[in-house]
């Protein structure tokens, strides 16, 4: 989660997350909340990791089973997030297969002032049916990550600003994804090579 603001005060970690969908954190959709990591970008910037668990027998019953686990991922974030609030979620992990495709060249776009290139896009999979009105796509990214202020050994990872920036600055969460393998390149500058899932 990015928290702009920093994280709410007098209270724990996790309100700052429950207070963005607290009807469903209450219908037992989200539960056991747990704090795991944070890195500050600035004085009120925060990254913050957590841990949730999901019951989907409490999903619609359409997109329990027979929904692809990305899928699933993208409507549980549209309802973490609290769907038409600003976008300032990401969920889901990499999966198994998520290595296995061929590369395609498609765009060469750079995001997050130059932080982040994308040098391939191909299309993975595609929803046979519409999830929350909207037929859904799985995408393979493959970019450069150049990370500014870059300090060795310590936690942060950009991805979430990258999909904050696809998603604009209000409305629901039309973007979700995850980086999955790193493969690390030793080039002239500090850079990483990374596929991820959109």
């Amino acid at each position: 989660m990015h928290a702009p603001g920093g994280l709410l005060q007098d209270v724990s970690a996790c309100e700052t997350l429950k207070v963005r969908a607290m009807e469903e954190w209450e219908n037992g959709l989200f539960s056991n909340c747990s704090y795991e990591a944070m890195h500050t970008h600035n004085d009120t910037d925060l990254e913050v990791l957590f841990m949730v668990d999901v019951n989907t027998n409490k999903l619609p019953e359409q997109y329990r089973t027979n929904l692809p686990y990305d899928f699933q991922m993208w409507y549980v974030n549209r309802l973490l997030n609290g769907n038409e609030k600003r976008c300032l979620t990401a969920t889901g992990q990499a999966q198994e297969n998520d290595s296995l495709s061929k590369q395609i060249n498609f765009i060469k776009k750079k995001f997050l002032n130059g932080q982040i290139e994308v040098f391939s896009c191909q299309l993975l999979e595609k929803s046979g049916v519409a999830v929350d009105g909207v037929i859904l796509g799985k995408y393979e990214l493959l970019a450069d990550e150049i990370q500014l202020n870059f300090v060795p050994f310590q936690y942060h990872d950009i991805y979430l600003f990258f999909l904050e920036e696809l998603n604009k600055p209000e409305g629901p969460c039309n973007y979700n994804g995850y980086w999955a393998r790193p493969k690390f390149q030793e080039r002239k500058y500090t850079q990483l090579s990374r596929k991820s899932s959109y």
